[in-house]
Parts: structure tokens; sequence; C-alpha cells
């Protein structure tokens, strides 16, 4: 492992930095707590590796406002219940984010980055509530999404979006040869896939409405526009139930029924950030 990432990591355990809340820079190579305002409420905080070759993290905890937080350049930013972002939050550049409470609009992980999601709320002021670009990998194993968005979860140009759990109202899209799996995750409304992605839904007892009940005893494949705008129900792996309408948009792409397996034991580490830490160390030795 990556030693100044797991040195920063343990860090954040036990070192709290107080900052004044015009502070809107942090590269210092050190963990940052912040529990106030930033700027007066207005600030945006941007967060990157220093000069001196040490791991920036950034810690939101209760009370701290923000309106914007970009994570570049392999840093470390942790979002905790009782924060706001008010403007969008970015994982750039391998860098690794993980969100387990606030209040958070318009979150993106791009270019490699990790993205942890294991409980808050995230809400959409335009085209999505959570997006995947550019490689990126995004964990969901809990959080409320209430589907103010054109789309709840987004997946582009070759990233993967896991949804373990969580409430997810609303449409959940894979674009350009990106991926999304779905073991759990209630409320979702609509399941679109185009452009040469794949959506896969782990499950039991599914059922599409033209043509009623499916076998899984080979994977269920649906890769062209017969089933478009029919109603898919089932049992998710984790126990929650679906009613979505699918939707396969271009040649190329693939909406596939899998059969009901355990959800990874591994999910549940993303929660602490230990997993994707691990996972940011060996790309940053590749």
């Amino acid at each position: 492992m990556n030693t100044r990432l797991f040195a920063a990591a343990l860090a954040a355990l036990v070192v709290f930095v107080s900052l004044p809340a015009s502070a809107v820079d942090f590269n210092n190579g050190a963990v940052n707590n912040i529990s106030v305002p930033l700027s007066g409420g207005s600030g945006n905080a941007n967060v990157s590796d220093s000069t001196i070759g040490e791991t920036t993290t950034l810690n939101a905890l209760s009370g701290a406002v923000i309106n914007g937080i970009n994570a570049n350049d392999s840093s470390i930013v942790n979002v905790y219940d009782g924060s706001q972002t008010t403007a969008g939050l970015s994982a750039l550049d391998q860098s690794l984010v993980s969100v387990f409470g606030g209040t958070l609009i318009n979150v993106d992980a791009l270019n490699n980055s990790v993205l942890n999601i294991s409980g808050g709320s995230f809400t959409g002021s335009g085209g999505r509530a959570v997006g995947a670009f550019g490689d990126a990998l995004v964990n969901i194993t809990g959080g409320e999404f209430p589907g103010s968005a054109t789309f709840t979860l987004l997946s582009n140009d070759r990233s993967t979006i896991n949804v373990y759990d969580g409430s997810i109202d609303g449409e959940v899209r894979s674009n350009h040869d990106s991926m999304i799996n779905i073991w759990g995750g209630s409320g979702i409304s609509d399941i679109t896939a185009v452009e040469q992605s794949i959506l896969k839904i782990y499950g039991q007892d599914f059922s599409i409405d033209s043509i009623g009940a499916i076998s899984l005893s080979t994977p269920f494949v649906i890769s062209d526009s017969t089933y478009n705008s029919d109603l898919l129900t089932g049992t998710l792996s984790n126990g929650t139930t679906i009613s979505a309408n699918i939707f396969n948009g271009i040649a190329g792409s693939q909406i596939v029924l899998m059969q009901a397996v355990p959800i990874p034991a591994t999910a549940w580490l993303f929660g602490s950030g230990l997993l994707g830490l691990i996972g940011m160390a060996r790309r940053k030795k590749t």
C-alpha cells in the first residue's frame, strides 16, 4: 500500500486541524477538519496534493457549509452527517471521496477517482444527482436520492457504478461504454442502457409485463428495443423489490437480468473508505 495515503488515513482518525472559515485552498499535506461555513457559506474548497508530496485530507464535519468541493491529485475527502455542500462535489484525478452523511448537490466522480457513498442526501440541479465519468468508480451502500434530477445515477465513459443499497428514486442510466451493477436499492423507476453500455440487475422472481416470468437458468439479456417501456418487477439480491420501466437505446447496449448472488462482502468496506484507499494505493503503484 502507498505509505503516505495510509498515513493520511490513520492521521484523519486522530488529528484535528483548526482552520479559519475563509480558507479555500487545501494543499498542505495535512488533515483539515471543517465544522464552520467556509468563506461565509459561499466558498469553494480545492483539495490537492501538497508540494512536499504529502496527501492532503479534508473532512467536512457537522456544521460545515461549503459551496463546492474539488478533490484533486490523489487527495482524500470525507463528508459527514450535518455538513452541507451547496453547489457540487467532484472527485478528480485518482482522488478518494467518501460520503457518510450530509446534504449534497451534484456529486461526480471523474478521471480514475473513487467515490464511496454510505449515507447522505443527494439532489441534482440539472442532469444528474450522482455521475461517473472517465474510468471512475462509484460504490453506493446507502443514502437517499430523491430523484430531483433528470437522471438519479448516470454512468459514462468506461466508468462503473455499483448499487448495493440506498433509497434511489428516479432513473438509473448507463452511457458510453460504461457499466452499472444493481444488487439493491429501493425506488428505482426507470432503467436505461444506451451507447454500448451494460446494466446488470441481480435478483430473482423477475417478470416483464409483455412476456411474464423470466427464467434465470442463464442470464436474460435484453440487447434491443423489444421490451422498451415494459415494466420489470422482481426482488433484488438485497431483498428489496424493484418495479421499473426498461429502455435499451442503441444496438450494442445490454440490460442483463442475473440470478441473485450474495452482495460481495467487500461492499461493506466501502462505508469505511478502507477498500477505496487500498484501491487508490494500487493505482498509484501501476
